[in-house]
């Protein structure tokens, strides 16, 4: 899922289909037990994870990988954890 800042607008610009989708995940996160997520929430985690991980130009999406997001999502927690020692 795509979410933007816009910085000209000072305002995050989310899919039409955006509160659908956590509906949906929400469902499963319940049915198995778990806290349903909250909208505004979740964009903070994701934008809090995005920005501790790599900020990218556009030309640049088509090279990232969801493997590699995550490895460097790993990556900066254990350089935070270790910061934090």
């Amino acid at each position: 899922m795509r979410i933007t800042i816009d910085t000209e607008l000072q305002a995050i610009i989310v899919p039409n289909s955006y509160y659908n989708q956590i509906d949906k995940l929400n469902d499963v996160i319940l049915a198995a037990g778990g806290k349903k997520l909250d909208y505004e929430q979740y964009i903070k985690d994701c934008f809090k994870l995005a920005v501790e991980t790599k900020i990218v130009r556009q030309s640049d999406v088509g090279t990232l990988t969801l493997h590699k997001k995550k490895k460097a999502a790993a990556k900066a927690q254990e350089e935070a954890k270790g910061e934090d020692k």
